[in-house]
């Protein structure tokens, strides 16, 4: 696909100095030819377009900003369980002491509680001045969705190298590029000569060798961290917690439990829960008490959710292998103590963070989706809010989120959904309310009240009434029903 009337934008902003998303980002949007800023403010399936609005061209230079660019800011979901808030705090503290000592940094990020939230700590990015940009004669290979965790914070493990230096021994200072066109060899020695397809994700310093990497058998290679990011452009902090303390996640995330809002003793379904971090969430605000019941269709997904369970202390949540679409029992002989399917009306809450085309994440320097692939994820929803609402008990909540900024996926969705049920259920408040209100659209059927019920986080999100890292972070998309009892 080619995004027509991207060649028009006269000029390209770069996030830093250092950087080169934006570049890759323009690359990108040069390969898709589809309605995609109308896709972002109307309720619209994504298609071929020959030509671009004069009055799009604002968005979509917009678009291209906050596609291309980093979050700042760096969220940790706590648990309340293992360690306070101040703990946490004073953990990540000491962490960042000691590499400001060790990378000669004189300024320190900001580390503070969420104001909202108050199992969720912040950590803001490092001092511009105090980033080294220096190309190393040394070089590691990455795949894109390795690179994109590299600047959202991540260190470098073993099992996302490609290739390496051949000469990089331990404590070699190396530079980190990904490989965008995603031709490189694995086990390459010589250095990476597609630079067109080359991008530097930051510099770093080598724990391990080629050989701890690529020698022996796959059972025999390591698995640990490769490399400790020192300098990323994105200027992100990296932090490393035991999972029993606190998790890397979104501040969206986040919110998106609070607003279900489990309470102890309700019987709760996460319907499309890997890799575990909102399940885990959910079993926590549950403070361990009541029955939580995750699912997933893919057994390799559902063995990481079972670990990041026993990792963070709710292994008592039960976990299944399971199609959520097919999960109400027709037959009507099961019941809620064993697996699913499960009688209608058994659950209190339900979450439904839904399969979507996940164009709310960034930096999203690429995508291998095609306009069929993303206009294909509606259908799949609506089949899992039909389930989602059978499985609902009269009077109880349903929490319906998505990763991505698409109103088809999003307003598009709830405008069906009360279309759908009438009398049935209801849009309330997705409280706490953070985000900005839903989309307007012409021929909208959403009131004004209604759109005041949701919430999203996009490039249109304004800082003024919030904190910047509220705003400042991934596309997402909550809204909150209420099945109305009869």
């Amino acid at each position: 696909m080619k995004f027509v009337g991207y060649e028009k934008l006269s000029t390209l902003k770069l996030y830093t100095k250092y950087s080169n998303f934006a570049k890759k980002m323009k690359k990108w949007l040069d390969t898709l030819d589809v309605n995609l800023i109308e896709c972002m403010y109307d309720n619209k399936r994504l298609e071929q377009k020959p030509s671009l609005e004069k009055d799009s061209i604002p968005k979509l230079e917009k678009l291209q900003n906050w596609f291309g660019s980093v979050p700042r800011f760096t969220t940790i979901r706590t648990n309340p369980a293992t360690g306070s808030s101040d703990t946490i705090i004073e953990i990540i503290k000491t962490q960042l002491q000691e590499q400001a000592a060790s990378r000669g940094r004189k300024t320190l990020p900001e580390v503070k509680q969420d104001p909202l939230l108050k199992d969720c700590v912040v950590v803001s990015c490092w001092d511009e001045q105090s980033m080294n940009s220096d190309r190393q004669s040394q070089e590691v290979i990455v795949d894109v969705k390795c690179g994109v965790a590299i600047l959202r914070g991540a260190d470098l493990f073993a099992p996302g190298v490609i290739a390496m230096s051949s000469e990089t021994t331990i404590g070699s200072k190396v530079s980190v590029y990904a490989d965008l066109a995603q031709k490189c060899l694995w086990g390459r020695t010589t250095p990476y000569s597609d630079l067109e397809n080359k991008m530097f994700v930051g510099n770093g310093i080598a724990l391990m060798t080629r050989k701890d990497i690529f020698a022996g058998s796959t059972k025999d290679r390591k698995t640990g961290r490769a490399i400790e990011m020192t300098d990323i452009p994105s200027r992100v902090s990296s932090i490393s917690l035991p999972p029993k303390y606190g998790i890397l996640q979104n501040y969206p995330s986040i919110l998106c439990s609070h607003v279900l809002n489990p309470q102890p003793g309700d019987i709760v379904l996460d319907m499309c829960a890997s890799p575990g971090n909102k399940t885990t969430h959910l079993a926590s605000l549950m403070k361990h008490e009541g029955t939580l019941i995750a699912l997933d269709r893919s057994k390799n997904k559902v063995e990481k959710l079972d670990l990041n369970c026993r990792l963070q202390g709710c292994d008592w949540v039960r976990t299944y292998a399971y199609n959520s679409i097919e999960a109400v029992d027709k037959q009507k002989i099961s019941n809620i103590d064993g697996p699913p399917p499960y009688p209608k009306n058994s659950f209190d809450k339900i979450l439904l963070d839904a399969p979507c085309s996940a164009l709310g994440q960034r930096p999203h320097i690429n995508t291998s989706m095609t306009a069929k692939h993303i206009n294909s994820y509606p259908i799949m929803q609506k089949r899992l809010f039909d389930t989602a609402v059978s499985l609902l008990k009269p009077g109880g909540v349903l929490v319906y989120s998505t990763c991505t900024i698409l109103v088809q996926e999003n307003e598009g969705l709830v405008e069906w959904a009360l279309n759908t049920y009438p009398g049935v259920i209801e849009l309330v408040r997705a409280d706490p309310l953070v985000g900005s209100s839903g989309t307007e659209w012409p021929g909208s059927q959403l009131t004004s009240d209604q759109r005041k019920c949701l919430q999203r986080f996009g490039p249109d999100l304004s800082q003024d009434s919030i904190e910047p890292h509220q705003s400042d972070t991934i596309g997402f998309f909550i809204a909150k029903f209420r099945k109305i009892p009869t």
